[in-house]
């Protein structure tokens, strides 16, 4: 999946099903498969596929919210997008620091995204320059790239384009070091 590969990632996944069947791990493989749905440009797919996540443990919850929130969004459901990046990203801070997950701004990532997409620009810039020094501080380049990404929409939603111009080369930049 991150190397764009999306059939690649669902094959992986549908083999890795073969093997373990039941219980937390089976519903993490399907929020996975949720994942590479939406980020490949399937959100409709992948909400469809979490309906049959139970939501029984907070991995799982944490794992789901990284799926749900930007498929929600896309599908029109901002308010709801935004309430499950929110709880994710609370799921996720209160669970730790976990193998295999994303990084909790993640959540942050999505909420910005939620925000923006419902039209509530002045919030979605606040929270994604608040969650850029939180992952400038750790040093988590991928979700330094998400932040400044998320920072250029903005601001070219609000028409700044000089400053949209400015944030995507910063992304651009931390993308190719």
């Amino acid at each position: 999946w991150g190397l764009c590969q999306a059939g690649m990632a669902l094959a992986i996944i549908s083999a890795a099903r073969a093997v373990v069947t039941t219980g937390r791990l089976a519903e993490e493989l399907t929020a996975d498969e949720a994942s590479v749905l939406v980020f490949s440009g399937h959100p409709a797919q992948a909400l469809e596929v979490l309906e049959r996540v139970t939501d029984r443990d907070r991995r799982t919850r944490v794992a789901r919210a990284i799926a749900a929130a930007p498929a929600l969004a896309v599908a029109g459901r901002t308010a709801e997008a935004v309430r499950t990046a929110r709880a994710g990203y609370a799921e996720h801070v209160a669970l730790g620091d976990e193998l295999g997950l994303a990084h909790p701004a993640m959540h942050l990532v999505n909420q910005v995204f939620g925000l923006a997409e419902a039209g509530r620009l002045a919030e979605a810039e606040k929270l994604a320059h608040e969650g850029a020094e939180i992952v400038a501080a750790q040093r988590v380049p991928i979700a330094q790239i998400f932040f400044s990404a998320s920072l250029g929409r903005v601001a070219t939603l609000q028409g700044r384009v000089a400053t949209a111009r400015r944030y995507y080369a910063e992304a651009a930049g931390l993308a190719e070091a």
